[in-house]
């Protein structure tokens, strides 16, 4: 018989696999440390947080770049401002989602003060005149 089909009966009267804790008992008992994150953001902001590799650095400045950090989060926001300024479109969107509130999908034109057509067409002028000043 193999031990996978052994019963739990089975299990618990062979010697060689006793449980390491006992019943009630955790093998942590503290638990994860508070703050203690394993998941991919936390992982990339270590990563970002860290500094840029000394040849990046050494590159940068010798074309008279000055960051105020080191870390390759500062390296990567400047790459990425240069990129936007070059015309990049992917670079200026990924700024703009990271940096700008979305705006509204739809406009809610209702209010407690009933409104005629024409004042509902006026604000609707208002507002989207306003969208082309940006």
């Amino acid at each position: 018989m193999r031990k996978s089909e052994r019963t739990p009966e089975e299990h618990r009267g062979s010697s060689n696999l006793t449980p390491p804790f006992k019943p009630g008992k955790s093998g942590n008992p503290k638990g994860r440390p508070k703050g203690a994150k394993d998941g991919l953001r936390a992982r990339l902001n270590r990563i970002l947080d860290k500094n840029a590799r000394p040849e990046i650095l050494d590159l940068l400045k010798k074309r008279g770049v000055s960051l105020s950090s080191k870390s390759n989060r500062a390296v990567i926001a400047f790459a990425l401002i240069k990129a936007a300024q070059a015309g990049d479109v992917s670079a200026i969107r990924l700024i703009f989602d990271q940096t700008e509130v979305p705006l509204p999908k739809q406009v809610d034109l209702s209010s407690s003060i009933p409104l005629t057509a024409e004042q509902k067409r006026k604000i609707a002028e208002t507002y989207l005149g306003s969208l082309e000043n940006c």
